[in-house]
């Protein structure tokens, strides 16, 4: 392993650098959360030859949970009342992706393409939405089926899950190991998340 540098928090905002971190698929792109101070979630970019911190004011605030598509080019982010939102890079700042979806997130992951995002929520069910309009920044976050709930009340289903790269699979945690589900009509939002018991 070779050393590909190492990343500082803004001055004054030291503390909890790195408490949760996510990466691109090539390893070029970091997500990185400050929990404590103005709490954000910081993104850098290698340029191939170092790191480079991207214009991150508009995540001031967004810190309990983030997650990045397979490119680095769409984030979810969530802050500590009642929302997710999900932005997308342009080439020189992070733009809005639709409007925040009003869930108290736990937990997010984008799929490959950053257009379907599964969400681990406070009360323990799981919800999965789809974006209306890859291309476009003013669409919609529509859910796909309904809340996959979760097997008691113990938060089992919020606090670790993730998703396939198409995004009509998920696997998440609960009480007995771990669940995994299929989406039972992709391309629709009508369908069900069905428990995958094969073996």
């Amino acid at each position: 392993w070779t050393d590909y540098g190492v990343l500082a928090g803004a001055v004054g905002l030291q503390d909890k650098f790195g408490s949760l971190i996510d990466m691109n698929y090539n390893g070029d792109i970091v997500a990185i959360s400050s929990m404590t101070g103005i709490a954000t979630t910081y993104v850098y970019r290698h340029n191939g030859t170092s790191w480079n911190l991207d214009n991150n004011d508009i995540f001031a605030g967004y810190w309990k949970t983030q997650s990045l598509n397979k490119d680095g080019s769409i984030i979810a982010v969530t802050d500590y009342s009642s929302k997710v939102s999900i932005f997308k890079y342009n080439g020189t700042t992070w733009d809005k992706l639709g409007s925040d979806i009003s869930v108290n997130g736990n937990m997010v992951s984008l799929n490959d393409d950053g257009d379907i995002i599964c969400i681990g929520k406070s009360d323990s069910n799981l919800s999965v939405y789809k974006y209306s309009t890859p291309g476009v920044i003013t669409g919609s976050w529509q859910q796909l089926g309904s809340d996959v709930t979760g097997y008691n009340t113990s938060g089992w289903y919020r606090d670790s899950t993730d998703i396939g790269g198409s995004g009509y699979i998920i696997a998440t945690r609960q009480s007995a190991g771990a669940s995994v589900f299929r989406y039972s009509t992709p391309g629709s939002i009508g369908g069900t998340w069905v428990a995958d018991t094969s073996s």
